[in-house]
């Protein structure tokens, strides 16, 4: 079964400065036990942080490099990515996502054990912002 985005659905709740195309889910594929899309962070911006309740999520850098800076402000770490990394996020760890690169870095992205984007329960933990 093929599917194409043909017009990306913007993710309000990370604009700005992300863009979120969602690709499989349970309304397009029968049961794919997951969400999968790609993901467009804009030079010198990052994520909102934010933990996800429900799902695990696992990342694919197309393009693009940064940082990934996982758990609380008062105990984060920070790790380094770049075109052609895998980033894996279990359900409940806070994660934000930097980009460091001067040109928009892109993403695949699968949310595991969720199949519809309304069934996804995230929490933000602060807003996004410019670098």
């Amino acid at each position: 079964m093929l599917v194409n985005v043909k017009e990306p659905l913007e993710n309000l709740d990370l604009l700005p400065p992300a863009l979120a195309e969602i690709g499989v889910t349970g309304d397009v594929a029968p049961t794919p036990g997951m969400i999968m899309g790609r993901f467009h962070l804009k030079p010198g911006t990052r994520t909102c942080g934010q933990f996800i309740i429900n799902a695990d999520l696992a990342m694919f850098i197309v393009r693009g490099s940064g940082n990934l800076i996982t758990g609380p402000k008062h105990d984060a770490e920070t790790d380094t990515f770049d075109d052609k990394d895998f980033i894996y996020v279990e359900r409940g760890e806070i994660f934000t996502l930097n980009n460091t690169a001067p040109e928009t870095c892109t993403i695949i992205f699968t949310y595991v054990g969720v199949e519809r984007i309304n069934d996804l329960q995230r929490t933000f933990v602060e807003a996004p912002s410019v670098n």
